[in-house]
């Protein structure tokens, strides 16, 4: 009834079991952890989280590792959440491709925003599926607050095509998780 809520200063999750019956017999269970949490993003009072006023102070996140390359043991993606955290990060973008499914488990635990990004923009079934696959595999993290449908595409930048592919997205995005906003990412101006 009144739920801690989910915030970088005191990152609270809950644990949801869900489970398969044949007859009164469990054949599958399945454990999802989430966190209760709002936000907000207004053009004029800025991102609020839980209803109040945040500033977010993040970086963008390849996923890869200097001298280890991309696939990295999860207790490295950690350390370095870590180490952005202890540096007064609080959100981060991942870069150029779907995160690891540990990087958002940790910055869950940790208490970072992340702006999840797809791969590539656009509306082929091929392209389109991956965008599906990741909003459906990630929409119950709290860490993310936004999706971000593309970055540095040059053919697809302020082009009238190019708005009518990142819309057609959108509206598929927001049909599968109406609680988040998108963004492309090559458009973004945090100055302000």
């Amino acid at each position: 009834a009144q739920p801690k809520l989910w915030s970088p200063d005191s990152p609270h999750l809950y644990t949801v079991e869900t489970q398969v019956l044949c007859g009164k017999e469990v054949t599958d269970t399945y454990q999802t952890t989430f966190g209760v949490r709002s936000i907000l993003f207004d053009g004029k009072t800025g991102v609020s989280l839980n209803g109040q006023k945040i500033q977010l102070k993040g970086l963008c996140n390849h996923q890869d590792h200097a001298g280890v390359g991309m696939a990295i043991p999860d207790r490295l993606q950690e350390w370095r959440v870590e180490q952005m955290k202890s540096m007064g990060c609080n959100a981060i973008r991942t870069a150029h491709n779907p995160p690891t499914p540990a990087l958002l488990h940790i910055c869950d635990r940790l208490g970072i925003l992340v702006m999840d990004e797809v791969r590539m923009p656009g509306t082929s079934p091929e392209l389109m599926e991956q965008m599906e696959s990741l909003i459906l595999r990630d929409r119950n993290h709290p860490c993310v607050i936004l999706w971000s449908l593309g970055n540095e595409e040059m053919l697809i930048q302020e082009t009238p095509i190019g708005a009518r592919l990142l819309q057609r997205m959108q509206d598929r995005a927001h049909q599968l998780d109406p609680t988040r906003l998108c963004t492309d990412s090559a458009h973004c101006d945090f100055s302000e």
